[in-house]
């Protein structure tokens, strides 16, 4: 946990939140430990990111005043994913959104189980777990990731500005397409079996490039942090 998360409904009154979640009291004196006047940085949730001042702590609360919090480091990419098994899922949620994920759609693909759609990994509680220690861990962003399900591939995503296949077939990389990492950037990812043929035909007639990232085989979950790690290279040169 490298920014500690409070949330807009903890606040007391002006730039005063009180937490009682036992999970981040818990981390906050067993693994940071920290006590009062101690200085803590945070991420209030879909506000921006700051640091704020332990004004109190009990057993079961924690008072903060938090000094200031600023709004940036909007995550710059955007996934769309075919439904795999529930623990590649939970990776991806969590250290995905730790590399910049801003949003995700998951489809069920020609070779996805169809039983992926109900998994219970997709309950707004855990979700929000995964995404909460994704931007924790991150500590430069704080905007929860969307995340949407969907029966198919859809049709609106040939609307997306820059937009990417990760296909095993193809010798193009990163460095012979113009990237502007001023404007967003999706990125396409098969299901553990693979993408069909016809997928692939469908994203490309989408106007998506197909993008090859290693000559290896690799796992849907490795193939994503793969790819986001070497496109954050790149911003970041």
């Amino acid at each position: 946990m490298n920014r500690f998360l409070i949330f807009e409904n903890e606040k007391l009154c002006p730039n005063i939140y009180e937490v009682k979640d036992p999970s981040r009291l818990e981390h906050l004196k067993t693994i940071l430990k920290l006590g009062v006047g101690d200085m803590l940085k945070v991420a209030l949730v879909g506000q921006g990111i700051g640091k704020a001042y332990i004004k109190d702590l009990s057993g079961d609360s924690l008072t903060l005043l938090v000094e200031s919090i600023e709004a940036k480091n909007q995550a710059p990419y955007d996934l769309i994913i075919g439904l795999s098994r529930p623990p590649t899922i939970k990776k991806i949620l969590e250290h995905a959104t730790t590399l910049g994920v801003g949003s995700f759609d998951f489809f069920k693909a020609d070779l996805s189980e169809k039983s992926y759609l109900d998994s219970k990994i997709f309950e707004q509680e855990k979700l929000e777990k995964y995404l909460c220690c994704g931007i924790s861990q991150a500590a430069i962003y704080h905007q929860l990731p969307k995340v949407e399900l969907h029966q198919k591939i859809l049709n609106d995503w040939k609307n997306r500005e820059q937009k990417f296949i990760l296909s095993p077939g193809s010798t193009r990389t990163f460095l012979d397409v113009q990237l502007d990492f001023s404007k967003r950037i999706t990125l396409a990812i098969g299901p553990e079996r693979g993408w069909t043929t016809t997928e692939v035909e469908t994203f490309k007639q989408m106007g998506f490039i197909a993008i090859g990232i290693s000559s290896a085989i690799l796992r849907v979950e490795t193939a994503t942090f793969s790819s986001l790690g070497q496109l954050e290279l790149l911003r970041t040169k």
